[in-house]
């Protein structure tokens, strides 16, 4: 109830009529379930609770329901972002893929040759120097000894590197999935100018773009607010 500034709890208003005190948002990962009614309307939401676990229930009215892209009826509806999760996954795992081979990028492969006669002793102190040998993973070869004392000398250390480079870029395939997910909302334009490419037309073309995408979604927003939450506001104030 409005009773203005002194009041608890507060209001920049005192005309006694009923507002609104807070819009608190619901964590998405705590929902449990839907209740529906006999037309499968939302009619409760069950809420688990993160911190006590117990489940609580929060009627419709109460509720600012939005989804995007509601599918069959679905009160979840699909996030815009989900198409992006393939990309992103791809991503975060070619990103550790690039740091690990950063890390074990020694100009090849370590390898120990034992000489002859070696035994169980020196074969674990060369795996004990292959694993020494590294920035980050474990690596190497050990090289059994020579059945014979004419196959070979002593203790032989060396690194075996690939010719060449290597059969796929993985930093041009990170950059390239970056466009792709910069795309979903016509956001591409953050990338101009970071290659020494692009246009200030370019730029403020795909800025329009972007803000249609933008505009899109505020205009679901603004929608459940006039259906929702105005009509409440007017029924507790008539």
């Amino acid at each position: 109830k409005r009773l203005g500034p002194d009041a608890k709890p507060s209001s920049q208003y005192s005309d006694g009529k009923l507002g609104l005190h807070i819009l608190d948002p619901r964590g998405q990962e705590t929902l449990y379930r839907w209740k529906f009614d006999k037309e499968y309307n939302v009619e409760k939401m069950f809420q688990r609770d993160p911190n006590a676990g117990t489940i609580l229930e929060i009627e419709s009215w109460k509720l600012l329901h939005a989804t995007f892209r509601s599918r069959k009826r679905s009160p979840e509806g699909s996030s815009p972002l989900r198409s992006l999760y393939r990309s992103w996954y791809t991503r975060k795992n070619l990103e550790v893929i690039e740091a690990i081979g950063a890390e074990r990028d020694l100009c090849g492969l370590p390898v120990v040759y034992l000489p002859f006669g070696a035994g169980e002793t020196e074969k674990i102190d060369a795996e004990r120097l292959i694993r020494n040998t590294r920035q980050d993973e474990e690596a190497g070869l050990v090289i059994p000894p020579p059945p014979t004392p004419e196959g070979g000398g002593g203790w032989k250390f060396e690194l075996i590197s690939s010719p060449g480079q290597k059969q796929f870029n993985v930093r041009e395939i990170i950059r390239d999935l970056n466009k792709v997910i910069l795309m979903r909302f016509f956001a591409q334009f953050l990338m101009l100018g970071m290659e020494k490419v692009g246009t200030q037309a370019l730029v403020e073309g795909a800025q329009d773009f972007f803000s249609l995408a933008l505009k899109s979604v505020q205009q679901e927003l603004l929608e459940m607010w006039n259906q929702q939450l105005v009509p409440l506001l007017f029924s507790l104030n008539p």
